[in-house]
């Protein structure tokens, strides 16, 4: 759905008086008289009936109302009341309403404040004027915003307009943190906003506390209030808010409260462990990579998913290429890869290019770069994954060996910590979080093969285990997970030279078949790609292509149309850039 304008918040209320400083507006798509029928209806000469609202009185033409409108032609032609002389509208209709609605029956179109503009809606669906009620609703909708959007989606259900109940449902998704005046929605909407993996917000925590605030109005049933509370996903929440306010709020002082919260965070609770896709911000920011000459960039991007535009942040303190990055208490921590040298060779990765410990962390409130604690393992070609406010260090090689070594930093510590090893030493790999879980798929093997084998690990148990090998070999690909699923994008295929072979294809793991399958291919082959969901889409950024040019080109997948499109592309052609999505 196209942006909103979210300064506009009247004209959803329906104020039944005329506002001095609202905006006129203009409704077409009517049919209109002949100019001399409007002229004499203007001037009162001829007419035949009057309507009476809201102890206003209104000359019209009994032809004319009955012809455009539902409702005067049931009326004129009732046998009882055809010879009404004043027909009288007494519920839903408003003179302030009926008098653009007049106006539209005789010519086609009719202005008024912007303030009228619910009124006018309610007006032509209860007296049935089809082209004014469709112009109406397509007015409304062009002026939903966040702070109006419950309202937009009551009225929609209440005058029977799914479209109208629908955008203003998309738009609450997507603006959920300005939603205002959450304790009058409905039970029933706010289960189906939480309930929406596209739900847009900060944090899990304001969700939790919209729940709230909408909870301690309504005061909904017990088994009402925690089926609704199962929707939000509390594994996602900070330590220090499930202890001092999720856990203390009184609503939740019960046996069936607490039991509820101990079950949803259990490990392996589903949906629960995973981040909306709706979350994840509106920003991509992509950091380093390299270009065609092969050296590696200290340039930043931020690509911004709503205007579809480019620009410039504060760079990386060192050029670096084939790092990682991952966001972690809304900072961005890159992992520096790659400083000096050229550009890995992906078929003969790492021999002479010296790998680096460090770690540096941006503060997108300071737009400022700082020193992070260094990892315990020099290396480049690895992946990054955040998973219970840790941030894991998975693979990658140094001086050419390839590394089955995973560490783990924990920011309440200030250190980093070796896990159990991968069974398979891996360099490029890629990785995705799924309920709770790190799933490493592919990259080269310590034969310096491309690989499809899959591993996953447990935080909990700190233990490794098997899953599903992907349909393609591939390494230096894009792997990122969506809507409870991995999807894993381009990359290079087959078992190194000369059959290495840069790959357009994408497969999906869906967790409930245990089993991969083909989606929509790239609209063009890419190795050393970065892949990121942001408010649930895929974005493929950059890479390599078939001549091993380095790529500024960007697509987006969109997982409900299965199909790819090109989004604007980069000022900066780069590959194997660290890329994170962020609010």
């Amino acid at each position: 759905m196209a942006s909103r304008k979210r300064a506009r918040t009247s004209s959803i209320g329906g104020s039944s008086s005329s506002s001095a400083t609202a905006p006129t507006i203009t409704l077409n798509g009517g049919e209109a008289c002949p100019t001399k029928q409007v002229a004499l209806w203007r001037s009162g000469r001829l007419t035949d009936t009057v309507v009476e609202v809201d102890g206003r009185s209104f000359a019209a033409h009994r032809l004319v109302l009955a012809a455009a409108c539902d409702y005067f032609e049931r009326h004129y032609d009732h046998e009882h009341l055809r010879d009404a002389e004043h027909p009288k509208l007494l519920e839903h209709v408003t003179a302030a309403a009926f008098e653009p609605l007049l106006s539209f029956l005789y010519e086609g179109a009719c202005s008024f404040d912007e303030s009228l503009l619910a009124p006018v809606l309610r007006a032509a669906h209860y007296l049935g004027v089809p082209s004014l009620e469709s112009a109406a609703v397509a007015a409304l909708t062009e002026r939903i915003s966040p702070s109006n959007a419950l309202t937009a989606w009551t009225w929609g259900e209440e005058l029977g307009l799914p479209e109208l109940a629908k955008a203003a449902k998309v738009t609450a998704l997507e603006g959920f943190d300005e939603v205002e005046k959450i304790e009058e929605a409905t039970l029933v909407q706010v289960q189906s906003l939480v309930a929406d993996d596209r739900l847009t917000a900060k944090s899990e925590e304001v969700v939790f506390s919209a729940v709230a605030r909408f909870a301690e109005a309504k005061q909904p049933a017990e088994a009402d209030l925690l089926e609704l509370l199962r929707n939000v996903r509390f594994p996602l929440m900070s330590r220090p808010f499930l202890l001092e306010t999720v856990r203390k709020w009184p609503m939740l002082q019960t046996v069936a409260g607490q039991g509820m919260l101990v079950e949803m965070l259990a490990p392996n609770a589903g949906p629960a462990q995973q981040p909306r896709a709706g979350f994840g911000g509106r920003f991509l920011y992509v950091m380093g990579g390299a270009g065609n000459d092969q050296e590696p960039l200290s340039s930043v991007e931020i690509y911004d998913t709503l205007t579809n535009t480019w620009a410039a942040t504060t760079p990386l303190p060192t050029a670096r290429t084939s790092g990682a990055a991952a966001v972690l208490g809304g900072k961005i921590y890159a992992l520096r890869g790659q400083e000096e040298g050229h550009e890995d060779d992906e078929d003969d990765p790492g021999e002479d290019d010296p790998p680096t410990d460090a770690v540096d962390v941006f503060d997108p409130q300071t737009c400022a770069w700082a020193t992070g604690v260094p990892m315990t393992t020099a290396r480049h070609c690895l992946a990054t994954a955040v998973v219970g406010g840790k941030l894991y260090a998975i693979g990658g090689n140094t001086e050419g060996q390839m590394l089955p070594i995973v560490e783990a930093f924990d920011p309440q510590t200030g250190a980093w910590a070796e896990m159990a090893p991968m069974p398979t030493a891996r360099s490029a790999p890629g990785v995705a979080v799924l309920n709770g879980k790190i799933y490493v798929t592919g990259g080269f093997s310590s034969e310096r093969d491309s690989v499809n084998t899959v591993e996953v690990y447990d935080p909990q148990t700190n233990t490794w285990a098997t899953a599903p090998p992907m349909s393609e070999k591939r390494r230096v690909h894009g792997v990122a997970a969506l809507g409870g699923k991995i999807y894993a994008a381009g990359g290079l295929g087959d078992d190194g030279p000369p059959t290495s072979r840069g790959l357009s294809s994408v497969e999906v793991f869906d967790p409930q078949t245990n089993s991969w399958s083909a989606v929509a291919p790239m609209r063009a082959e890419r190795w050393c790609i970065s892949l990121t969901a942001v408010r649930g889409k895929l974005y493929a950024v950059g890479g390599c292509n078939d001549t091993a040019d380095s790529l500024a080109t960007v697509e987006a997948y969109d997982p409900q149309q299965d199909r790819w499109e090109a989004v604007l592309s980069m000022t900066c052609a780069r590959r194997a850039a660290a890329v994170v999505s962020m609010c």
